[in-house]
């Protein structure tokens, strides 16, 4: 969850938060 946190500050690593599994 940490690492996906840092993605979502540039905004295009939301979608990885969203849908990890794809």
């Amino acid at each position: 969850i940490q690492p996906a946190t840092e993605k979502l500050v540039f905004g295009q690593g939301t979608r990885l938060t969203v849908n990890p599994s794809k």
